[in-house]
């Protein structure tokens, strides 16, 4: 047994067993494709590219919405994990943060500053978010 079919089997071990222990476990994989739908209950989008195969810059919040696209074409009816790392810039991560309750479940992976900007997150930023997300 090789490639996709290890893989499974390997998750499908995994799966069984967080299941036999807690029947309610969440099985997050990175695994976006159909052959994965019984050993996986939500599907984490990964990290954001800084710049695409051209070197060229891609707003964050746009890959999102294609990885989002994607995931629920290939998973329908899985829950989707948005992710939400790395981020460009304080304001891509507003762009992206705001996005991510209409796509999938939002992930909150800043809450000081921007790690490669170092921008600083702000307490309104983070009340904005808080709403975004309420809503």
């Amino acid at each position: 047994m090789r490639g996709l079919a290890l893989l499974h089997e390997l998750l499908a071990t995994m799966y069984e067993a967080a299941k036999a222990v807690k029947p309610d476990a969440l099985m997050v994989t990175h695994t976006p494709h159909p052959a994965f739908d019984d050993v996986t209950d939500m599907v984490r989008l990964n990290d954001v590219l800084e710049v695409d195969v051209a070197g060229d810059a891609v707003p964050a919040v746009d890959q999102l919405r294609f990885r989002h696209a994607v995931a629920a074409h290939a998973m329908p009816g899985h829950l989707i994990d948005t992710d939400q790392w790395p981020m460009p810039s304080r304001a891509g991560w507003l762009a992206y943060a705001r996005a991510q309750p209409s796509l999938g479940v939002p992930a909150l992976y800043y809450a000081e500053a921007i790690d490669g900007t170092r921008e600083p997150i702000t307490g309104d930023d983070l009340r904005q978010v808080a709403e975004w997300w309420r809503r």
